[in-house]
Parts: structure tokens; sequence; C-alpha cells
């Protein structure tokens, strides 16, 4: 097991997903098929499977889903959102 990289997550996924099931969720459609687009199965067990192009998804998809809660925090001190 190890950690969901989403900063302040905490819970604990297996090695081959990328983040827990909840962020996964939020992250975008479109990076999500990235993300799979580009793993190479057994990728978590042998580094040497990882490709940069995996790297560059699972990036932008970490910081998308980080985006995401960042900007609904502000919406709801704003009372924006519940």
């Amino acid at each position: 097991m190890r950690i969901c990289p989403v900063d302040g997550c905490g819970v604990a996924i297996k090695p081959k997903l990328l983040m827990c099931p909840e962020h996964w969720g939020l992250c975008p459609r479109r990076l999500r098929s990235e993300v799979w687009r580009w793993y190479r199965a057994g990728q978590e067990r042998k580094p040497e499977l990882v490709t940069d192009h995996y790297r560059a998804a699972a990036k932008q998809a970490i910081e998308a889903v980080e985006t995401a809660l960042v900007r609904d925090e502000m919406l709801r001190r704003q009372g924006i959102l519940l």
C-alpha cells in the first residue's frame, strides 16, 4: 500500500492506483484517459516500465485535482458552494 499523492489526503491505496477513488472521481475524464493510456501493467513493481508520458499525465492529473479542491474550498468560504 501507499498513500494518495493528493496534498493532504493520506488515504492508503493499492500501488497500481494513481490516487484514491474520491480524488480519481474529481480528475477530469480527459486526464484519467491519458493516465490509463500511458500506464503499463506492472509498472508499480518495475519502475523501468514507467514512461515520461505517464509521469507527465500523472502530474497533470494530480495538479488538476488539487486545483479543483482549492477552488471548491474558496467557493465554500464565499458561501457559493455548500
